[in-house]
């Protein structure tokens, strides 16, 4: 009986001090699911810069435009179990006008292979 008793006891006690620390926590857990995304500090770096550029190159094929890169105005990135998504406002010429795309391109790690999973023209 007394084995019982300390083994609900232990129970009791464990299951407090989870309620008080999960409690102490609840501050936090909102402000990581709100800022998955991280904004990129670097914009001119290399490897947004060419993500950008495969944007353009793959937008033309697909849509048979002639859009010219001009360059990445904003940046996030956001860290997933499978890689990395990149979603960038990227910004390209078409006769002389500017226009403005949102992307989001998805990077495998450890291939070094990706595809883009959403694309959105910006209105002027």
């Amino acid at each position: 009986m007394a084995l019982k008793l300390d083994s609900l006891l232990i129970t009791l006690l464990t299951l407090t001090t989870l309620i008080i620390h999960s409690a102490q926590c609840s501050d936090i857990i909102p402000e990581t699911l709100t800022n998955w995304w991280k904004p990129i500090k670097h914009l001119k770096d290399p490897k947004v810069a060419e993500i950008g550029k495969l944007f353009v190159t793959t937008y033309n094929a697909m849509k048979n435009r002639n859009l010219e890169y001009e360059s990445v105005i904003q940046g996030e990135t956001q860290v997933v179990v499978a890689g990395v998504k990149y979603r960038l406002t990227t910004s390209a010429k078409e006769e002389g006008v500017s226009r403005n795309f949102v992307v989001i391109y998805f990077q495998h790690p450890v291939t070094r292979t990706g595809k883009f999973t959403y694309l959105r023209h910006l209105p002027s």
